[in-house]
Formats: C-alpha cells, sequence, structure tokens
C-alpha cells in the first residue's frame, strides 16, 4: 500500500470495472416476514446467525440444510443492533433499545441479559477478542464497554473526545480495540492492558466514519458515509490513505476477505461492493433486483460471501470462488 498523509483533496484514483452479476449467488428467505435481518456473523463452523431488529430475535441459518431457526429475546423490543461470536461459539448480541448485552449458548439455547451500566448508552457495534472479553461501542454515552464473561462485569472508557459518538469497533491481532467516531470525526484505540485511548482526527471534516475491519496485515479500513469513500490506516506510520467510490456510492458494513480485499454492502444499490488493494481496482457486484438493501456482511471460512437484504427479507450468499474469477475478467 502507498503510505501518503490524508487529506481532502489527496484521494488515490483506482480503476473502476462497471457493475457486473456473478454466478453462485444464491438468496434464502427469513422465515418471519418483515422481520429487518441487519447485521450477521458467521461462526468456526459455518454457520450464519443475524439479528432480526423488527422481530425481537436472533436467528441462525445452517447452510448444509438450508434450515433457519429463530429464537426470542427475553426482553420484548429490545432492538437488536449486532452480533459476535465469542472464541467458545457463543453468540453476543447488542441490545439498542432495552440497553443491554445479550449473550444466546447455541448447545444449553439459554439466553442471558446483562444491563449496561450506564443509562441510555445506546449500544450499537459489537466484538468479542481472542480472551472472550466482549467489547463494544455506546453511541449516545461516548464510551467503549468491555464486557468479562468470567467475572460478569464491566469496564467502560469513556473516549477523550466528548460526544463523539462511536459506532464500529474491531480487534486487531495484538489485542488493541479500535473504534470510529461518527461525531469526533476520529479513529480510536484503547489499549486493554491500561485502559488508555488515543485519537487521530480525520483531516478531512465531517466525515462521518461507520464501520470498522482489520486487514490481515494490520491496516485499519472504515467507510464513511458523507462523502464515499473507503478509508485505510498504517498503525505504524500513524497515516491515513483515502480511496473515493467510483459514482459518489455510499459504503456500509465491511470486512475484510482471506486475501486482504474490502468487501462491502452498498447502501440503496443492492450491489456489493469489492475493492482489491493491488493493483488498485473497484468492483460491484449486484445482488439482487428489485427493492434489494443490503446491511450486514460476513465471510465464512471458505471464503463464500454473505450478506443480510433488509429490504427482501432475505440471507444472501455469494461463492468466494466466484468472486476471485471477476478480477481475472
Amino acid at each position: 500500500m502507498k503510505r501518503a498523509a490524508f487529506a481532502g483533496a489527496a484521494v488515490i484514483p483506482v480503476f473502476f470495472a462497471a457493475s457486473v452479476w456473478a454466478a453462485g449467488i444464491e438468496s434464502y428467505d427469513v422465515p418471519m416476514a418483515h422481520s429487518l435481518p441487519a447485521r450477521l456473523a458467521v461462526d468456526a463452523g459455518g454457520v450464519v446467525w443475524f439479528v432480526e431488529s423488527n422481530a425481537n430475535k436472533i436467528a441462525k441459518f445452517q447452510p448444509t440444510s438450508g434450515t433457519f431457526t429463530e429464537y426470542d429475546i427475553p426482553t420484548g423490543t429490545s432492538l437488536p443492533s449486532d452480533i459476535a461470536i465469542d472464541p467458545s461459539g457463543k453468540v453476543w448480541f447488542t441490545e439498542q433499545d432495552a440497553n443491554q448485552l445479550g449473550v444466546f449458548d447455541p448447545v444449553s439455547l439459554t439466553f442471558e441479559e446483562f444491563d449496561i451500566p450506564t443509562t441510555d448508552s445506546l449500544p450499537r457495534r459489537v466484538v468479542s477478542d481472542r480472551r472472550g472479553n466482549i467489547w463494544f461501542t455506546e453511541f449516545y454515552g461516548s464510551k467503549v464497554g468491555m464486557f468479562d464473561p468470567r467475572t460478569r462485569t464491566f469496564k467502560e472508557y469513556p473516549t477523550p473526545t466528548s460526544d463523539s459518538r462511536p459506532t464500529g469497533i474491531a480487534v486487531d491481532d495484538a489485542g488493541r480495540v479500535w473504534f470510529v467516531e461518527t461525531q469526533g470525526n476520529k479513529l480510536g484505540v484503547l489499549d486493554p492492558e491500561d485502559g488508555a485511548i488515543r485519537e487521530f482526527e480525520i483531516s478531512a471534516p465531517f466525515m462521518v466514519p461507520e464501520n470498522v475491519a482489520v486487514d490481515p496485515s494490520g491496516v485499519i479500513w472504515f467507510s464513511t458515509r458523507r462523502v464515499g469513500k473507503l478509508v485505510a490506516f498504517d498503525p505504524s506510520a500513524e497515516s491515513f490513505e483515502a480511496f473515493a467510490l467510483p459514482n459518489g456510492r455510499i459504503p456500509q458494513d465491511l470486512v475484510v476477505d482471506h486475501n486482504g480485499n474490502v468487501v462491502f454492502v452498498l447502501m440503496g444499490t443492492g450491489k456489493l461492493g469489492l475493492f482489491k488493494i493491488a493493483p488498485e481496482r473497484f468492483l460491484e457486484l449486484r445482488l439482487s433486483p428489485g427493492d434489494s438493501r443490503p446491511s450486514g456482511v460476513d465471510i465464512d471460512a471458505e471464503g463464500n460471501i454473505w450478506v443480510t437484504d433488509i429490504g427482501k427479507n432475505t440471507l444472501i450468499k455469494v461463492e468466494g470462488r466466484e468472486v476471485s474469477g471477476l478480477w481475472l475478467e
């Protein structure tokens, strides 16, 4: 990757291939109508877990049998907003309206819910680290929260910037917790050893960063809602690099595949976006015609891409080998 300080005018030009259709796309109807399948996570066994925000459920899809199972969250109208799998296979989720952190045990089929200490914190995104600690962002609380399942206790870390409104969160291989601040217009990193937080200001104003992921080389990627860019941050050089999406597209949820390519859903298009860093190239992949509104994305161990579609109330699978072939066209 090129190393360049990020400025509003320093956008890296890329080659853009026109929108394409790919073979190997399958769609599965979610059983509960109008469930609003928002965010998803694939576990180590390839089972796809997702939240049904409108139905107040978490659900799983078993690809080998093609079957769904849905589970009612104990607290009514909790509005689950995100989901993550810990190293033991337990399923964690944030309850935005209930101000709780929830966990579902796939073995015992039982739920537990824990009240977040800060009132009306609006938990938005959640991730597990390798030790099984659960990290989450508190949008209204302007804090990063951590729950230790062993001691069943919370710790909360206020962001140095007040009213920062953090959203996306990810953990790197060193255990550092990275997050983006939508109002603070900053990228933050928290050291779990001492709880210290550093913030890196995004020099272009009002970018509204939302989602974040870490690639295999340790580079931090995040999406921006206002100006339609993918932004990379190199922790070793402490520098930003921005990549403008063609046609003013707006990236939403994103993940990095095993080859370091960035995969993301495109707001309001019914398409999946893909960015290859070397050589620099964007692709758009249409997932479904009509009222398709992809929302969440994750990748399984075989490289298949899974997407939730809140417009069509479906789960979509894109074969990884088909996507790999598109780069050669």
